[in-house]
């Protein structure tokens, strides 16, 4: 995808998730899902819980426009891993919507 923010008539058939916050209340982010389920290889000494958000960050496919202290947040396989483990809630949800597919 050469632009994160526009999404590709196939990228727009692939699953979605809308992010909420810990209470429920959406956030205005919706996560684009790869169409099919990819996996990672445990890594020596990776704890499931790191191999399961490595599993659900590969599966991000991109994000609508999303601002992080005001300023816009560029998608990558890192950096969705990184917003992962700092929010597991958003692990949660997006877990779930892989599962759904």
């Amino acid at each position: 995808m050469s632009d994160t923010n526009k999404a590709t008539a196939a990228e727009k058939a692939a699953p979605s998730v809308d992010l909420a916050d810990t209470l429920g209340n959406p956030i205005g982010v919706t996560v684009r899902l790869k169409g099919a389920k990819e996996t990672v290889d445990a890594e020596e000494g990776e704890t499931k819980e790191h191999l399961r958000l490595r599993t659900i960050a590969k599966n991000i496919a991109g994000v609508s426009t999303m601002e992080v202290d005001g300023e816009p947040w560029t998608f990558s396989q890192e950096r969705a891993l990184a917003l992962l483990q700092s929010h597991p809630h958003f692990a949660d949800q997006i877990e779930a919507g892989i599962k759904k597919g």
